[in-house]
């Protein structure tokens, strides 16, 4: 018996490149980071993951481990707010 089915619609089924962008950029404002991504830009993020989309977004300056993960946790919490709005 199947008790379970698991979907990724995460940019399959669903476009959610603009709740992305929107969180990234919110996420990087509350750290203050000035640097805001463009739909386009935030393309480049993708792939392998959120915390590694917030690695890349502030992969333009000097950071460390701690700052990649406020971020995270800031992206994290505003993507929870804001997807498929």
């Amino acid at each position: 018996m199947i008790k379970a089915i698991i979907f990724d619609f995460d940019g399959t089924l669903v476009d959610t490149l603009d709740d992305l962008k929107d969180a990234i950029n919110e996420a990087l404002l509350i750290n203050g980071y000035k640097r805001q991504y463009t739909y386009e830009e935030t393309k480049s993020l993708i792939g392998m993951g959120t915390k590694v989309l917030c690695q890349r977004a502030v992969s333009y300056i000097e950071h460390t481990n701690e700052d990649v993960e406020k971020v995270f946790s800031d992206f994290s919490k505003t993507y929870r707010k804001i997807q498929c709005n």
